[in-house]
């Protein structure tokens, strides 16, 4: 096979991302359309170099090749196998003809051989361990993988991995993994945003129900995707560490399966691309420091992150206002957020009166250092903001002033949550309204000189 690809200047070849930083330090590995010897590892482009007569004109066709004719016939005799292995014509409850099966049986084919020419397998035991793991895409009924969910702009110089319960760990991405998830620069997706993430959310042994392999292809995994743990996992670093974090991609590194593989490189699949940051990172932040999370402060997001998973309703929807707070792109959405968070913890259903929040807000905080007149002051003022936003008065300005000192509304109200927020997950279970005022209540009793 080397003979062959070194013997035509025709052979199809495709590259594959070199691991490289930008001047800022973030990884920028991405996924270019032609060669770059500086960027590039250049190889053999297997996808093009086997097929069937359904592809067009590859090089090698199976349609040529008996013993994978023969494998087609045992296919074809076994409609279930079939149904499993090619896509059915005339939609998912069909039957796959016998080009769409040959099709199939090529796919499988180049994805073995183009694995074992990567890697140097030689080794016939070695190459059915391959076989086996594609094998398993097709046909298990269930297939187990760790979620990765990568933070870009978001550094933990000090962690390879950091364990935050249930199975959810932060983990530091390594070269082989930056390098497999490379996206294009013609992706919908920013691929340099991608790209800039040093560590990931890694949520452990995830299960998928696999009706059909290439229902995966075209996005449709299985079950479906549960994020509440990453999404914890973000809020749990943006309370213990003040660090906006977000994602923008979920993947799944398969356990003991593929269904793919670039090069020599870990097997890396896409379950999904969704907007979970604010748009401002993807306007070139990654020519920019981003946020650096040193070790001292990454060692609160355990305690956090479990607190938070076992929280009562109120600190777990204050919780979610913070996060989604951190998406909006409009200030007056950030200060109902998080006033619907302040209100969540501090306020009382039988008793929105601002005063009573305001005073709660200010003896949490006080255990926090904050002077508790500030604090009084600042959440009577953020719940003012709050209430002429709501009925629709246009606001003369984005901030207030409290003992002379100027505050912008909408970072001042992500400040109050986060604060409080800090105070309620540091402890389990967590402080609640009435648990305030029976501290307020004490601290003014007097005792009776008549005892």
């Amino acid at each position: 096979m080397d003979d062959f690809i070194g013997s035509s200047a025709l052979v199809p070849q495709e590259y594959v991302p070199n691991y490289e930083e930008n001047e800022a330090g973030w990884p920028s590995v991405v996924s270019l359309d032609y060669n770059r010897s500086d960027k590039c590892t250049t190889t053999l482009k297997w996808r093009s170099l086997v097929g069937s007569k359904s592809d067009g004109r590859p090089k090698v066709s199976v349609s040529k090749i008996g013993e994978v004719q023969a494998l087609v016939d045992f296919i074809e005799s076994d409609s279930d196998l079939a149904h499993r292995l090619a896509l059915p014509s005339g939609g998912w409850e069909g039957k796959p003809d016998r080009d769409r099966i040959e099709f199939d049986v090529a796919i499988f084919l180049r994805e073995i051989l183009g694995r074992a020419h990567s890697t140097g397998i030689l080794d016939v035991a070695e190459m059915v361990l391959i076989y086996c793991r594609i094998e398993r895409s097709r046909l298990a009924e269930h297939l187990i993988g760790d979620l990765i969910v990568p933070l870009p702009l978001v550094k933990f110089p000090e962690t390879d991995e950091l364990k935050l319960g249930d199975g959810v760990s932060i983990v530091r991405l390594d070269e082989g993994t930056q390098r497999s998830r490379a996206r294009s620069t013609r992706d919908t997706l920013n691929a340099f945003l991608s790209a800039a993430a040093t560590h990931a959310v890694r949520i452990q042994s995830v299960s998928y129900d696999n009706p059909h392999w290439l229902r995966r292809m075209f996005g449709f995994w299985g079950n479906g995707t549960d994020l509440t743990r990453v999404d914890l996992a973000c809020q749990a670093i943006d309370i213990a560490t003040g660090a906006h974090v977000g994602y923008a991609e979920v993947l799944i590194r398969p356990l003991d399966w593929a269904e793919e593989w670039t090069y020599d490189l870990p097997a890396i699949h896409e379950v999904a691309t969704i907007r979970r940051h604010h748009e401002k990172l993807a306007e070139r932040g990654w020519h920019g420091p981003g946020t650096t999370v040193e070790s001292s402060a990454a060692a609160r997001i355990p305690t956090t992150f479990q607190n938070l998973s076992s929280s009562n309703l109120r600190v777990a929807l204050a919780a979610r206002r913070l996060f989604q707070s951190n998406l909006r792109t409009d200030d007056d959405d950030v200060v109902v957020d998080c006033c619907i968070g302040i209100e969540a913890l501090v306020g009382d259903e039988h008793d929105e009166l601002t005063h009573r929040m305001a005073q709660r807000a200010a003896v949490v905080l006080a255990r926090r250092g904050h002077d508790p007149h500030s604090t009084y002051a600042i959440t009577k003022k953020v719940y003012g903001e709050r209430s002429s936003i709501v009925h629709g008065v246009v606001r003369k300005s984005k901030s207030f002033k409290v003992k002379g000192q100027e505050y912008h509304t909408s970072s001042t109200a992500r400040w109050l949550l986060r604060e409080l927020l800090t105070s309620a997950t540091s402890v389990s279970p967590a402080w609640t309204p009435a648990a305030i005022d029976q501290r307020i209540l004490a601290s003014a009793l007097i005792p009776d000189p008549e005892g």
